[in-house]
């Protein structure tokens, strides 16, 4: 740590996951964003300090398979709603979603995708992306542009940063 301005926490003596390495480290958070990892001689001191020994630490982790109540009247029942998700996510560590939306049969991806954006993007306090899928149509013929002949899901992800976490842009990708 270059700079004498002091961590906000410490989570000390973890087993630290980060992309591809394990390793025993503690690691600092300044202003809700990660400040620095430290393997041997990192800061000793933090407005909140939390003993992690033996315990899995991982910064910035990243849930690809989640749910909230978003979409398509089956699926959204289902779950909790944004707020209420992504906090319990970020309480185990998730800094960013990839979240389920469907929208419901023969309705335009731009609409429901963009609805979930601006939903998420008002009640999220992660950053936030997207899985999409389409209910299939009803009846024999069910012939979806979107996806194939037989009403299959149209997939497409676009990640968005959250305006309410601490760091990120303004939301806009």
């Amino acid at each position: 740590m270059t700079d004498a301005l002091p961590l906000d926490l410490l989570v000390r003596g973890g087993t630290v996951v980060t992309d591809g390495a394990v390793r025993r480290a503690d690691v600092g958070v300044r202003g809700g964003v990660v400040a620095g990892i430290w393997e041997d001689g990192g800061p000793q001191a933090a407005a909140s300090v939390v003993d992690a020994t033996g315990k899995i630490v991982m910064p910035g982790a990243i849930d690809a398979h989640f749910h909230t109540n978003t979409g398509w009247a089956q699926m959204a029942v289902k779950a909790d709603d944004p707020t209420s998700a992504t906090r319990s996510a970020a309480a185990g560590g998730v800094t960013t979603v990839i979240t389920f939306v469907w929208g419901n049969a023969g309705q335009p991806l731009p609409e429901f995708l963009g609805a979930y954006f601006e939903m998420a993007s008002q009640l999220s306090i992660t950053d936030f992306s997207a899985h999409c899928g389409g209910a299939p149509r009803a009846g024999p013929d069910r012939t979806d542009p979107r996806g194939d002949r037989h009403g299959g899901d149209l997939i497409q992800v676009s990640l968005r940063l959250s305006p309410n976490v601490a760091g990120s842009d303004d939301g806009r990708s």
